[in-house]
């Protein structure tokens, strides 16, 4: 480990190896949640000009719910589109997406060890990177997931 993360994640040989085969389908699917985010994404932006998805640590994320409906309202939007959006960051989509992946390819326990590692160090995307290097369990890194494109068939 080095210095400046929070507790540590062990992987038996066993793990590593379910992983591997694992891995094609965590990739289809987290890619395909990922997706679809992007697809409510576009299509919100075209109908409103505004995101569904506004940062987690945003000045919009800091305003009370009345400060948020002004703000809309201030540009000429229905309020009612605040119980459509939700504060997120593209690392907290990708986490979502990876955890709905993990365990439907039955890869919950080792999701997790990985989550619960993440969160002891403040969801910052570079602890998951520690985890995912090419050494571990695939070619490369993409800097969230293993990439083995020799896996994607």
């Amino acid at each position: 480990m080095s210095a400046g993360f929070k507790g540590s994640v062990n992987f038996t040989e066993q793990e590593m190896s379910e992983h591997r085969g694992a891995l094609p389908g965590v990739m289809r699917e987290t890619s395909a949640c990922l997706n679809q985010h992007l697809q409510r994404q576009q299509s919100f932006y075209r109908r409103w000009g505004i995101s569904p998805y506004y940062g987690s640590a945003s000045r919009f994320s800091q305003m009370t719910t009345q400060e948020r409906q002004q703000e809309l309202a201030s540009l000429g939007l229905p309020i009612s589109l605040l119980s459509e959006m939700r504060p997120t960051s593209c690392i907290r989509l990708t986490v979502e997406c990876m955890g709905h992946a993990f365990k439907k390819a039955g890869q919950g326990a080792t999701w997790l060890k990985l989550k619960t590692y993440a969160e002891a160090n403040d969801m910052d995307g570079s602890a998951f990177t520690r985890w995912f290097a090419p050494s571990r369990f695939g070619k490369f890194s993409t800097g969230i997931l293993i990439f083995d494109e020799s896996n994607l068939g």
